[in-house]
């Protein structure tokens, strides 16, 4: 009833014999449904085009504002992936050298893998390619998360695969929701994935889960709750 357009909050506080018209409050929160409808309204309403003013030289903008990330280090690292030892590759107008040494070889002996790693000849600089996108995507993912969910930063460092729930509508309709443990407000939320929210938390889960059927148990510990707990932000240590 509360829902209802042609219903005021006097009226539903009559028929249903509240006291007070305080305690209708909680026909005013708004249901998963609701907000996750909302959610998708949001994300499909046309926006305008960001620009910059007219007199803004490009230059300017790249050093105020940052330039637009390129797709030069992941290029070059599908070059180098499938690069034999040494092999020269030329991107951009620079060339890089494969890099394979002993190391490299004992390790995908044990592991089955190791980082792929280029010499840029016209530096002499060796460069790890496989850390600078595994720091590129967690850099992505947590900038993503923050921008749609609106987490605080204490709330996104105690996410876990034990925050992700699900509900069911009326018309079995499956909804994604992201559980958030009590923080300043002391009180957990409930916030509905949009499509975005989603899409980042599946790339964790892949990127967590790529080559093992589970996500691997890792745990951290909070000095100021005094316990352990689960930790899903996490990276690969022992590069090679």
């Amino acid at each position: 009833m509360a829902s209802d357009p042609a219903l005021t909050l006097p009226e539903v506080q009559t028929v249903m014999r509240h006291r007070h018209l305080s305690t209708t409050e909680v026909y005013l929160q708004s249901r998963v449904e609701e907000l996750h409808d909302k959610l998708a309204e949001h994300y499909v309403r046309p926006r305008q085009e960001r620009r910059f003013a007219a007199d803004y030289a490009a230059e300017d903008i790249a050093a105020v504002f940052g330039a637009v990330p390129d797709q030069h280090w992941r290029q070059l690292l599908d070059h180098a992936t499938t690069a034999e030892p040494d092999q020269l590759m030329a991107l951009d107008g620079s060339t890089y050298r494969r890099l394979f040494t002993q190391a490299r070889r004992a390790r995908i002996a044990r592991h089955g893998e190791a980082n792929i790693r280029v010499r840029a000849e016209h530096t002499g600089k060796a460069i790890d390619l496989s850390l600078k996108e595994d720091a590129a995507f967690w850099e992505w993912a947590v900038i993503e998360t923050f921008r749609h969910s609106g987490l605080r930063c204490e709330e996104l460092l105690e996410l876990s695969q034990l925050s992700i729930r699900q509900y069911q509508r009326p018309n079995g309709e499956v909804i994604a929701l992201l559980v958030i443990a009590p923080s300043k407000t002391y009180r957990e939320r409930v916030i509905p994935m949009s499509a975005q929210l989603f899409h980042v938390i599946a790339c964790i889960i892949r990127r967590l889960t790529k080559g093992r059927k589970m996500i691997p148990l890792a745990t951290r510990y909070d000095s100021m709750e005094r316990v352990t707990l689960p930790r899903w932000w996490t990276r690969v240590d022992g590069y090679c």
